[in-house]
């Protein structure tokens, strides 16, 4: 399955030592959390600076610029969205299994990236257009898998039909992204939302019970 290119975010020359790429990691960590909390613009490189315990034109040694990190979010959690169908594809069993296990995936990556969720929820206008583009493409090419997926279980349902509950499933899902402190998600509440998703997949209702 082809990755997302990283070509658009170039590495500082702080980044090329095992604890230049530490630092890298955390200021990519703090301005996500920033770019998510205020919304891009109303961040500054000085910002994301103080947070990370640098000052703002050090972070030019490991991104050369605040639309770079923007970037280098993108890149990231795109990655992580094909390694995730990767693992799903490669599962060695039924239809539904791989459903399941799309579900679960995709409830792990809402917890752990809930920021960077909302910042590519919110901030395409801020990409250069070629990369939005890409990531555009990159998002129908998933989706187009993702439906593919769930025909194989739902052969009842028209193209339309698919396509409506693979955008309702991944809302559902990604909803919780919302919250303002994901690491305090409950394992009830992933079971909850788990149940959910599963039944809307196999029933077409999410609260009703999912079949076993």
């Amino acid at each position: 399955m082809p990755r997302v290119a990283n070509e658009l975010v170039g590495l500082g020359k702080g980044a090329q030592t095992s604890r230049g790429m530490i630092r890298q990691e955390l200021i990519l960590k703090v301005a996500a959390t920033l770019f998510s909390e205020r919304g891009y613009d109303s961040v500054s490189i000085n910002d994301i600076g103080f947070a990370a315990g640098v000052t703002g034109p050090a972070i030019y040694r490991y991104f050369p610029s605040k639309e770079a990190l923007l970037l280098s979010i993108y890149e990231h959690l795109y990655r992580r969205w094909d390694d995730s169908l990767a693992a799903v594809l490669a599962v060695n069993g039924s239809a539904r299994e791989a459903v399941e296990q799309l579900v679960d995936l995709q409830i792990d990556l809402a917890v752990d990236e809930a920021e960077k969720i909302r910042i590519v929820t919110a901030e395409d206008r801020h990409l250069p257009p070629d990369a939005a583009e890409r990531f555009a493409t990159e998002n129908r090419r998933r989706l187009r898998i993702c439906t593919d997926l769930i025909r194989h279980v739902r052969p009842d349902l028209s193209r339309d039909e698919l396509d409506a509950t693979v955008h309702a499933l991944f809302a559902m899902i990604n909803s919780i992204s919302l919250k303002s402190d994901p690491d305090t998600v409950s394992a009830r509440v992933r079971e909850h939302l788990r149940e959910m998703a599963r039944s809307l997949v196999f029933t077409g209702d999410p609260l009703g019970a999912s079949p076993e």
